[in-house]
């Protein structure tokens, strides 16, 4: 009528036990071998490919057919490798509890890579790759794209008045972006498959300081992160009218001469000017400013 219990006894281990009376007589062995039925199951995925930008993140959907017992954790791995019946631990870029996939260091673009779901006992935080009971779920691909990086070529540039604003662009990752440029006075400028090198023509500006900046971006793929600028100066054309004959009466005196300024037959004009005494007249002084001979 009594009971022995050993101890624990690990699902797949044999154990021998030796039974004796209380007269020493004996022993009789009991053999075996203590198998616990597995009861854990990672489930399976709705989603076998999965097709990501580079700052994108991904909820992972667990299949409603995951179980765990007790000791069971549930633990989500990123590998580089394709697991076959269990996972190589020089495959694993990333272990988390979380069901979110994103980029993570090492990874590359263009780059398959699988994700996979173990459950199994706990050990250290994470699931135990080596329990009997591990497993493991549907193996779903996943593939990273680089968000497109789009700039100006030029940081700054210059342009006269009723001369085409003309811009350079710089596209990186993709083949050609959809753009949103705005000049910071309301105007927004919209192109279509723009690719590297491309010049896009934004028209005549009114002479001022303009700071242009890309708005949007939206590759073929990914869209990008905007907020590059470049700073646009339009000068205004210059324009003069002056009087064109001028009549300077100076002293009859020998030797005397008469001051005068020419920036004073300027009517209308927009300077600075450059002034050139073409016909060598006889006069002393700086041009503008000249004193005449008497």
């Amino acid at each position: 009528g009594n009971v022995f219990t050993s101890d624990l006894i690990p699902s797949g281990d044999s154990y021998d036990v030796e039974i004796f009376d209380d007269n020493g007589c004996g022993p009789v062995v009991l053999s075996g071998e203590h198998i616990c039925p597995c009861i854990s199951d990672a489930g399976t995925y709705v989603i076998q490919e999965i097709d990501l930008c580079g700052d994108e993140v991904y909820d992972l959907q667990l299949g409603i057919d995951t179980i765990l017992d007790v000791n069971d954790v549930l633990t989500y791995y990123i590998l580089s490798e394709l697991p076959v019946d269990t996972i190589d631990s020089a495959s694993i870029l990333s272990v988390s509890q979380d069901d979110s996939v994103f980029f993570v260091p090492g990874m590359e673009y263009g780059v398959e890579y699988f994700v996979v779901i173990g459950v199994g006992n706990e050990l250290a935080g994470t699931t135990d790759l080596n329990d009997p009971c591990l497993s493991l779920s549907e193996v779903a691909s996943i593939n990273f794209t680089q968000n497109p990086q789009v700039s100006f070529v030029l940081n700054e540039q210059a342009f006269c008045e009723e001369e085409s604003v003309v811009v350079a662009m710089s596209i990186q990752h993709s083949t050609c972006v959809d753009i949103i440029i705005s000049d910071g006075f309301g105007n927004n400028f919209e192109f279509y498959c723009v690719g590297d090198g491309d010049e896009l023509v934004l028209g005549d500006f009114a002479p001022g300081n303009y700071n242009l900046v890309i708005e949007s971006i939206i590759g073929q793929d990914c869209v990008g992160v905007p907020g590059a600028d470049t700073d646009i100066v339009v000068h205004q054309v210059p324009a003069l009218e002056i009087v064109e004959l001028v009549e300077v009466c100076n002293s009859t005196d020998s030797g005397s001469s008469t001051f005068f300024n020419l920036t004073d037959i300027i009517q209308l004009g927009n300077g600075p000017f450059e002034w050139e005494n073409l016909d060598n007249c006889l006069a002393s002084g700086t041009m503008p400013a000249l004193d005449f001979e008497g």
